[in-house]
């Protein structure tokens, strides 16, 4: 196997793909601030109902499990 390297994308584009997947089901993921941080660094929100949906994820494990990235992609959590 190559060891190529894998192309970096912006969180917030990361964050955008996912949120433009997420509308569709009526959710929203959103990012934790000091004020919900026991949420975890990421969490889905149901907009219709304003209801958790799913907390203490992480930006990559949502990714690939929406297939917003390809495995040629990472993110760039550095804002490179």
């Amino acid at each position: 196997m190559t060891n190529a390297q894998k192309l970096l994308v912006p969180e917030q584009t990361v964050i955008n793909r996912i949120n433009a997947r997420l509308k569709r089901r009526g959710h929203e993921l959103r990012k934790a601030d000091e004020a919900n941080h026991d949420l975890g660094p990421y969490y889905i929100v149901d907009t219709n109902d304003n209801l958790l949906w799913d907390t203490h994820l992480t930006l990559n494990d949502v990714a690939f499990s929406l297939c917003v990235l390809e495995p040629s992609e990472e993110i760039d959590s550095l804002g490179n």
